[in-house]
């Protein structure tokens, strides 16, 4: 089995707004991004969520992907593995 792990957990504070929700093609960034990481043939997919994990999670509604929640995510990237 492989999986693929989508880290989406930051807090986009350069961005000054959660840039992962912002409109790409129609969709939110990271459901664009996590259907295409599912469309390549991977097993599983976990998505690691953290700022803004609800909304993040409701604009992955329907995707088959599991998801886990860092509540540590302002400490860095390396808390979402």
């Amino acid at each position: 089995m492989i999986s693929a792990v989508v880290l989406a957990a930051g807090a986009s504070t350069r961005m000054g707004a959660p840039k992962l929700l912002l409109p790409l093609g129609g969709e939110p960034l990271v459901r664009r991004a996590v259907r295409q990481v599912s469309a390549a043939g991977f097993d599983d997919v976990l998505v690691v969520v953290g700022s803004e994990h609800e909304a993040t999670l409701a604009a992955l509604e329907g995707l088959l992907v599991r998801h886990a929640i860092n509540l540590q995510f302002a400490s860095g990237m390396g808390s979402s593995f």
